[in-house]
């Protein structure tokens, strides 16, 4: 009977034991699951801000792209116009030298050919001449 008596005590705490390592393992099982719930949440806060910052990023690329696409079309323009008013400036200035050149002419008095050629007079055109 005694026996019986300390196997009914080991029994009961035995029992004991084994609630308080189940309580002890639901515990930790708990506290597990709100970590890992609590990760899960902080994980998708992390994608949400990732993604709001590729976002973010994506943008200011593309203001920046687009400024830079709006400054070079603004210097190709200027440089068109350069071009535009150099070739206006080339056909002025042939313009002007074609017409100075018509005045110079117009003003040079005609001589007469003898006046300008070198004439070497041999001696009977010279009595001719006389």
């Amino acid at each position: 009977m005694q026996q019986l008596d300390r196997h009914k005590t080991q029994n009961c705490e035995l029992n004991a034991e084994c609630e308080c390592l189940k309580s002890t393992y639901e515990q930790g099982k708990n506290a597990r699951d709100e970590e890992l719930l609590m990760l899960h949440v902080e994980n998708e806060r992390l994608k949400a801000d990732i993604l709001a910052a590729g976002a973010e990023a994506r943008e200011t690329l593309q203001q920046a792209f687009e400024a830079e696409r709006a400054e070079l079309e603004e210097m190709l323009n200027v440089q068109q116009r350069v071009q535009n008013n150099l070739e206006s400036m080339r056909v002025r200035a042939a313009a002007r030298v074609a017409e100075l050149g018509q005045q110079s002419a117009a003003q040079v008095p005609q001589r007469k050919p003898a006046d300008c050629e070198d004439v070497r007079i041999d001696g009977h055109a010279r009595a001719r001449l006389g």
